[in-house]
Order: C-alpha cells, then structure tokens, then sequence
C-alpha cells in the first residue's frame, strides 16, 4: 500500500462486526479509499452502523419465508379438493 496505493480492500465495501464501546456487537460497512499526499499514500475510512438495515433484510426474509409457506398450505388445500 504505501509503494502503490493498491490494496486488497481499497475502493470496496464490506461488511463487518464491530463491538460498541459497551461491548455490544453491531453490523458495520467499512469503505476504505486511497490518496496521495505529501509524496505518499494515506487512508480514508468510513464505518457505518447497518444494524437496522439487518434486522429489516432478517424481518422481510422471515415474511418472505411464511407468505411462501401459506401459499403452499394453499396449493396443497387446493390440490385436494
């Protein structure tokens, strides 16, 4: 990284865990970037809390999951009469 600026994670997005300073585990997005300074390279980070993003994609596949569960019940009434 300091020759180049190149590194694995640079210019991408990836989710993380992280711990809270009260010891809570949380989801993160780290987004890490590269620039030249000072006849170097440095790094910008940006950590963003997607908690509740989580437990919203968690809910909508739980919903996802018993709406297709229904329709089976359904399928299967139906197939019987």
């Amino acid at each position: 990284f300091l020759r180049s600026g190149q590194g694995s994670v640079l210019n991408k997005t990836v989710e993380l865990s992280a711990r809270r300073q009260d010891g809570r585990e949380i989801a993160v997005e780290l987004s890490l970037a590269s620039f030249p300074f000072n006849d170097g390279w440095n790094a910008v980070g940006i950590i963003r809390d997607i908690t509740q993003r989580k437990n919203a994609e968690q809910a909508l596949m739980a919903a996802k999951q018993q709406a297709e569960a229904a329709n089976r019940a359904k399928s299967a009434y139906l197939a019987n009469m």
